[in-house]
């Protein structure tokens, strides 16, 4: 009795925000010896949540207040939880509407299926998703994509851009706001476009602690596109791994590694000058001897790093990827 009554004692920790709750619901992953009570975590993370936009200086104009929130719904925590956040912070009598985009499944779903690696198959779902999400954007005139990555995707996506070729993109990439589509930068887009990532500095386990609050139900972790369409499980990718590295990292002693990974990626200069690749949006500079050797005008247009996903592609998706590159 004395052992249980001892060790109850030691467990209970005063929350560091109101000095009062029991801090034990959250505990700090840097030390065990100081958290959040459940009263007080959700303001915490709703701190975070508007901190990351009002630093930035995310909605300075009204323009910019009309964003296109991008969210999944097979009941996904980051998704969820954008939803939740971005709600509350909302006041007004304006309709909110759902849309849905129709994409054109059979054409795409041959795309993914001629490659023949499956790390370039989620690498090049990524960019898909990105270059649609920058085109609906600007065929709607949004001036704002909010996304719903949260820290421990843009920590993996780091390494993964790393792993790619893209080290001059891992500033836009892990970023905030990434502001790469100014107004003119591409023929499709007409007006300056950011994409937002509001839980940057939220991890997934605070969003899924947020969570158990909030009592949402049937919840599934985002992981590295576990399935998409039937077409993509998870596999032995350079994205699974990077995944499992990081998290192996952090459950072993370095709480730390995706903060890190983080600070370091905003410390990096973006490349800002160039031509921009019309599939990945990061820029790039072509030799003279490599421009008169491309027999193709269309090769011009994208980056090395995007070059070797095409000399991963059957010849049946190439041009399929051509139509989605020339949007």
């Amino acid at each position: 009795m004395n052992s249980e009554s001892s060790s109850t004692t030691t467990s209970a920790i005063s929350c560091v925000k109101c000095t009062e709750g029991d801090g034990s619901f959250f505990r700090l992953e840097n030390t065990k010896l100081a958290g959040y009570c459940i009263k007080c975590f959700p303001k915490v993370i709703q701190h975070k949540f508007a901190s990351s936009l009002g630093r930035n200086r995310v909605f300075k104009t009204p323009e910019q207040r009309n964003a296109l929130l991008i969210f999944s719904t097979n009941k996904q925590l980051e998704s969820l939880q954008l939803l939740k956040l971005t709600f509350k912070a909302i006041s007004g009598p304006e309709d909110h509407r759902i849309l849905k985009l129709n994409a054109k499944l059979e054409k795409f779903s041959n795309l993914i299926s001629n490659c023949l690696s499956p790390s370039v198959r989620i690498e090049l779902l990524r960019l898909i998703r990105t270059k649609l999400l920058a085109n609906y954007a600007a065929y709607f005139n949004f001036p704002s994509v909010l996304l719903s990555e949260n820290a421990d995707q843009l920590a993996t996506e780091t390494i993964n851009s790393l792993c790619f070729g893209r080290g001059s993109s891992i500033f836009d990439i892990s970023s905030v706001i990434d502001d790469r589509l100014s107004t003119n930068s591409l023929p499709f887009v007409n007006h300056s476009i950011q994409f937002i990532r509001p839980l940057r500095d939220i991890s997934y386990k605070e969003l899924e602690a947020l969570d158990r609050i909030e009592s949402c139900e049937n919840i599934e972790e985002n992981g590295i596109n576990a399935r998409i369409n039937g077409i993509i499980k998870e596999e032995n990718s350079v994205q699974s791994l990077a995944k499992d590295f990081i998290e192996s990292l952090r459950d072993n002693g370095f709480p730390a590694t995706i903060s890190t990974i983080l600070s370091v990626s905003s410390k990096i200069e973006s490349e800002r000058n160039g031509q921009i690749c019309t599939l990945c949006f990061g820029r790039f500079q072509r030799e003279e001897e490599e421009i008169k050797n491309k027999s193709c005008l269309f090769l011009l247009k994208i980056c090395h790093p995007c070059l070797s996903i095409f000399e991963d592609i059957e010849n049946e998706g190439i041009n399929l990827l051509q139509e989605i590159v020339n949007l």
